[in-house]
Formats: structure tokens, C-alpha cells, sequence
């Protein structure tokens, strides 16, 4: 018996008025920009004029050293350390502010703190830095040419990792082929813009003993591990406050040299200090994603129907491995994705992460899921136009079935409902956000979907396990990370 329109009540198809819009529309929001402490401080970064040079010294204005803070000055800090467990993983400490050299135009490398953001803006004119430009590498191909310059000096290459996997029989697969095609495809460079730009304000509540951290972020409890752990600041002791949000789109999911910075110092002076991105600073050097090149090779048979696909895959990932979603992770779910749809019985990638003189990249492609429509859909193009020209018909089969879509095999439709209760039913703890972030590296290694489904559990089931035999491990934000629980 139908239901009439207009007439549901409540639940599925119901219209549900927004209880959060009338505060927004009558100008009741409340972004960090809008939060104001007595005593509080302002900061402005100093940024590289370089995409890569060494810095040979840094001169701070004479009568107010102490209020220009360099790398020299952060005593106590842990290195930001991203380090997944993929093969031949090459690490590199992502610096809170650059100190020997500069590595992307727009990296920090000192802070500026006084009573007014305008007069902390004029304090960074009186910095003083000598650099050597070196030769910058900003295309990933001729990164890993035997020559080209290093963005880490201690590396033998450019290169962050290489991973691979197979699924199904390709070469069965490329034996029964009758159409074979083979593109390659370029994503540009892309970086979200949200409405509100970065910003974080930190102080010391007196009362309760805590530091607390006004920020404007996607993960408060990932942001709140990663800044204890880096500052030596008990996660009981450290609270994380995200507010009204302006939009961030997969850019504010990490942790920020810059929050930890303008944490450092209000803990240091005892005083609020505020930090508010700028447009300019946004656009010069906020993370980027999606830089991308694919080699793909389609093999179908006669009537068209598709039975593997071949697939490299190289993704830019900047200068450095962001905490917590390390370089690899984008490239190599980028071949897990490339099927799209379809329901392809091989699949075989090969992903290369490259370091390059660019911002570091960050999760904004991993939960978008790229592959598909630069690869799949091209690649279908063109092997439906194969088909024709054979006149014979294209016979792509999309797979709906939950035990056989995508690569690997799904838990069953009936277990997501499961899942998300039992998620949501408790807080998301550091132990918990390192399992988590176990299945992520584990998923992204054998080519699944994404981390950030995994990490949240309220999206897709867990795709495709690692195998018994294959090591999983944690981003770790520093070589003795050792979480413990969230009290």
C-alpha cells in the first residue's frame, strides 16, 4: 500500500528542517577568528620565498629577539614523524619551522608574536634571511632521474616508496583479451578553498590545568594524540576544541606545523596566542592533492566485456609525509580504485609516490576516489568506441552484488549496520584510532578503497584484508610513539 505524498512523519524520504541555519543566518557563528582572550598574542609566520634552498642564517630584529621565535628556539618538541610500514618507505622528520634548509615555497620558518596581528605581520619585514637557492624539483618524472637534485639529502632518491599488488589471473586475463587499449592520463594539482583558512588559538585554562587549543579542523581527537605527543603534553592535560568550521574539504584532517608552533609559544609565554591563515598563505602553501600521472591498459574480450585492467600509477606527494596519513597511502589506493564500478575479475598496479619541491599532499584525493574518473571511464570510452568499430557490443558489467564489488571481498551488506553502532557507541580513543590507522595502512597497501572509510567505519565495509603474512603497522608520528588510552 503506497504512502501519500507529504504524509510521512519522520525517518526515511521525510523533510527534515535544519536546526543549525538560523544561528548562521543571523550572524551567531562562532569560528576561531571570532574567539577573543584576555592578554592574547598574535602570530604571523615568516614563509620561504624558495621552493628549495639551504638556509645559511637567520637574524632576528635587534631589541626583540624574544619576540621572533626560529627552529633553533622549540626545545622540547618531538619530530612530526608520518612512517607507514610500506616496503622501502624512505623517512623524513616533517619540521614544525624549517630549519637548515626550505623545501617548498611558502614552508615556515619563523614565527612572529605581538599585540596586534598588523603589528606581527610588520615584525616578519624585519627578519632577516641569508639562503643558497638550490635547483627545485617540480616535475615528478624528472624527479627520479638519476641527477636530479634531493629533496632529502639523505636519501638516495626521490622517491617515497614503490607498492604493488595483484588481484585475479591478469595474465589469464590478457591471454583471452581480443581488444587491448592503453592510455595515459595527467591530473592537474588541486587544492580545496574553503571560506575560513586555517587557524588555531591556544591558551592555559589556570583553573582546570589544561592547555586548550581552539582549532579549525576536521579531527579533533587525531589533532589532539599527534599534539601530545609532539609537545610532551598528557593527553588528559591537552583539550582540542574545533568550533564553527568554514569548510575544509579533506585540507584540515592533519597535524599542522603551525598549530604546534602557536601551541609551543602560548605554553612558553603563558599567554593566548592566536594564529589566522591568510588568503595569501592559503594559497602559497596549504596541501595540495590529486597531482597525478596513470599508465592504464584495458583487456577485454570479444564482445567487449572487461577483464583485467593494468594500471601505474604516480602521484606527487610533495615535500614531506603528513601525520596522520603518510605519502603512499594516496598513490597506492589510487590502482584499488581504478576499476570503478565495473566488475573486473584482474586487476595489477603498480603506484610510485615521488617527493618533489611542492606543499606536502594531504588526504583530500584518498576519500575522493580520483582513479575512476581519470582511468575507468576514458578507458571504457575508448574500448566501447574498440567495440564498435568491431561491431560488436560493449558488455561492461557493473557489479552490484556486496560480495563481489570493487577488488576483493566485502563483508556481508548486513555487517555495515553492525559496524556503525558498535563505532559510535564509544569515543574514539588513541588505541583505537591506532587500529585504525593498522587497517588503513593495511587497506591501502592491497590496493582498497580508502583509509578514511576505514578509519571512520560509517562508509564502506573493510575491503580486500592484508594477507597473514604481510607485517602491518602504524603511521607512527615518532619512532618511540607509544599511545595510551584517552582517559
Amino acid at each position: 500500500m503506497g504512502v501519500a505524498a507529504g504524509s510521512v512523519k519522520g525517518g526515511i524520504g521525510a523533510s527534515i528542517q535544519r536546526r543549525e541555519d538560523e544561528r548562521f543566518l543571523h550572524g551567531r557563528g562562532q569560528y576561531v577568528a571570532d574567539i577573543m582572550l584576555p592578554g592574547m598574542l598574535h602570530a604571523a609566520f615568516l614563509r620561504s620565498p624558495h621552493a628549495h634552498a639551504r638556509i645559511k642564517a637567520i637574524r632576528k630584529p635587534d631589541g626583540r629577539e624574544d619576540r621572533v621565535i626560529v627552529a633553533a628556539d622549540l626545545t622540547g618538541l618531538k619530530p612530526i614523524r608520518s612512517s607507514p610500514n610500506f616496503p622501502n618507505f624512505k623517512h623524513a622528520e616533517f619540521p614544525v619551522l624549517a630549519a637548515d634548509k626550505v623545501r617548498y615555497a611558502g614552508e615556515q620558518v619563523a614565527l612572529a608574536i605581538a599585540e596586534t596581528a598588523a603589528e606581527a605581520e610588520d615584525l616578519l619585514h624585519e627578519i632577516e634571511v641569508d639562503y643558497e637557492p638550490l635547483p627545485p624539483v617540480v616535475d615528478m618524472k624528472r624527479a627520479l632521474e638519476p641527477r636530479a637534485p634531493l629533496v632529502h639529502d639523505h636519501w638516495s632518491d626521490n622517491m617515497f616508496c614503490e607498492t604493488r599488488f595483484d588481484y585475479g589471473d591478469l595474465d589469464a586475463a590478457i591471454k583471452a583479451a581480443k581488444h587491448v587499449v592503453t592510455r595515459e592520463y595527467r591530473m592537474n594539482r588541486q587544492t580545496p578553498m574553503p571560506l575560513e583558512g586555517r587557524a588555531c588559538l591556544a591558551h592555559i585554562d589556570r583553573r582546570t590545568d589544561e592547555v586548550v587549543v581552539y582549532v579549525s579542523h576536521q579531527l579533533p581527537v587525531p589533532l589532539q594524540i599527534g599534539l601530545s605527543q609532539v609537545l610532551g603534553i598528557p593527553q588528559r592535560r591537552l583539550r582540542v576544541i574545533c568550533p564553527d568550521v568554514g569548510g575544509a574539504f579533506g585540507l584540515k584532517t592533519y597535524l599542522e606545523g603551525e598549530t604546534v608552533a602557536v601551541t609551543w609559544a602560548a605554553v612558553r609565554l603563558g599567554r593566548p596566542v592566536r594564529w589566522i591563515q591568510d588568503r595569501y598563505e592559503h594559497l602559497v602553501c596549504d596541501a595540495s592533492c590529486r597531482d597525478h600521472w596513470y599508465r592504464v591498459t584495458g583487456y577485454a574480450d570479444v564482445s567487449g566485456k572487461l577483464l583485467g585492467i593494468d594500471c601505474e600509477a604516480w602521484c606527487d606527494t610533495g615535500a614531506y609525509s603528513p601525520w596522520p596519513w603518510p605519502a603512499g597511502i594516496e598513490a597506492s589506493t589510487a590502482p584499488g580504485n581504478i576499476q570503478g564500478p565495473y566488475d573486473v575479475k584482474a586487476v595489477r598496479g603498480r603506484a610510485v609516490t615521488v617527493a618533489t619541491n611542492k606543499p606536502p599532499g594531504s588526504l583530500i584525493a584518498v576519500s575522493r576516489g580520483p582513479a575512476p574518473a581519470s582511468g575507468t571511464k576514458p578507458l571504457s570510452m575508448r574500448l566501447r568506441a574498440s567495440s564498435r568499430r568491431s561491431r560488436m557490443k560493449c558488455g561492461f558489467a557493473i557489479s552490484c552484488a556486496p560480495s563481489r564489488c570493487r577488488i576483493g571481498r566485502l563483508r556481508e551488506s548486513s555487517s555495515i549496520a553492525a559496524i556503525i553502532p558498535r563505532q559510535c557507541a564509544r569515543p574514539l580513543n588513541s588505541s583505537m584510532f591506532q587500529r585504525c590507522a593498522s587497517a588503513s595502512v593495511a587497506a591501502s597497501r592491497t590496493g582498497a578503497l580508502s583509509g578514511w572509510d576505514l578509519l571512520l567505519s560509517t562508509s564502506r565495509p573493510p575491503m580486500a584484508p592484508a594477507p597473514s603474512d604481510t607485517p602491518v603497522g602504524v603511521s607512527n608520528l615518532s619512532p618511540d610513539w607509544s599511545p595510551q588510552p584517552h582517559a
